[in-house]
């Protein structure tokens, strides 16, 4: 009998010791979230923690949650400057709040007193273009810079390009590239092919700054996520106002005329179909100028500019455009010129504000 109770004492004790345990853990966790209640009913936010806390919480700016006025702004710039070593989460919220509140003030106020609204449209502009760019703004952070700089777009505020003025990635609201998906170029650039995008479901391709971005978005959007390209396929992009656009950097190989075409080739994207009609002639002296330029500064020779389907088996870039190349290429297009291969000076009719990385 005393065997068997002590087999049966034996048995229970681990089952009493971790029950015994359980409740103390249980007591411990009703103690931590008593005091987030209490903290909180104080107003501190948190557990009551002393100053060796290894987890303190971000300090919140004065200006969050104040009404929006000139001096609130004011207060944004002033802290930005003396902050600069923020936490990610509130620096990116100050530009947004900066941006979006130049925004609406500009719209409210027609007088000359805080600077003409080109100048405060500008100044919002960089603001929500630097937020894009940054990698860590969060999914929302960048929405409301991308609809900040749409609603920029259709307030005409967009400045004008000038000719081959190069269209910044973060002005048109490019997603951040996946370098793991991306190949450097292994060697010089010695080809350049023209593409065309054809229609871009929900844009009307008309040559709206607004419409053109929209189009850019949502080509690298398929490169990307469809088709699993590292970044949008094209180094360049035009649109039909002739606005020059930076799509994937020169650093990479491009993702355009499919496999080993792709290698050590430029690909140049016009937007619009042309498999009917003609590209605009803002568009084609683009072309022309940045197809002179690139030449320039890479010796690529006339004969080496190519529409995609002299490569493969292709509607792209379109029977119209398709024989601008062909006479470009017979140097009976506008802005062509036969360089010789070696010679890198920039052609005299590209512009010095191009831009193009070398």
């Amino acid at each position: 009998m005393s065997a068997s109770r002590d087999g049966v004492e034996s048995t229970r004790a681990p089952r009493v010791a971790a029950r015994h345990a359980r409740h103390a853990g249980h007591r411990a966790l009703g103690a931590l979230l008593l005091s987030w209640v209490v903290s909180a009913c104080v107003g501190g936010g948190g557990p009551i923690r002393g100053s060796s806390d290894p987890w303190p919480s971000p300090a919140v700016p004065e200006w969050v949650g104040e009404p929006l006025t000139w001096s609130k702004l004011d207060a944004i710039e002033s802290w930005l400057v003396a902050e600069p070593q923020a936490e990610a989460l509130w620096r990116l919220t100050a530009e947004l709040t900066l941006a979006e509140g130049r925004l609406e003030i500009a719209a409210e106020l027609r007088t000359a007193t805080e600077g003409p609204p080109p100048v405060r449209h500008a100044a919002a502009r960089a603001g929500f273009e630097r937020v894009v760019a940054d990698p860590r703004a969060s999914s929302d952070q960048r929405r409301r810079a991308l609809a900040g700089l749409a609603r920029l777009d259709q307030l005409g505020a967009a400045p004008p390009p000038t000719p081959g003025e190069l269209i910044a990635r973060a002005r048109w609201g490019a997603s951040a590239p996946v370098p793991a998906r991306l190949d450097p170029v292994g060697g010089r650039w010695t080809r350049i092919t023209v593409h065309h995008s054809a229609e871009v479901p929900g844009t009307t391709l008309d040559g709206s700054i607004a419409d053109s971005t929209l189009a850019l978005r949502k080509i690298q959007r398929v490169h990307v996520h469809q088709r699993e390209f590292g970044d949008i396929g094209y180094h360049f992009l035009i649109d039909a106002a002739g606005r020059l656009f930076e799509g994937r950097s020169l650093r990479w190989q491009g993702a355009h005329a499919g496999g080993i075409l792709n290698r050590g080739n430029i690909g140049i994207c016009l937007l619009g179909d042309f498999r009917h009609r003609s590209p605009s002639a803002g568009a084609l002296t683009s072309l022309a100028n940045l197809l002179d330029e690139l030449r320039s500064a890479h010796a690529i020779p006339l004969g080496a500019v190519r529409g995609h389907s002299d490569l493969k088996q292709t509607l792209c870039p379109g029977d119209s455009l398709a024989h601008w190349v062909t006479d470009y290429r017979g140097g009976r297009a506008a802005g062509a010129s036969d360089r010789p291969e070696g010679v890198r000076a920039r052609p005299a009719s590209a512009p010095a504000s191009a831009g193009i990385v070398h």
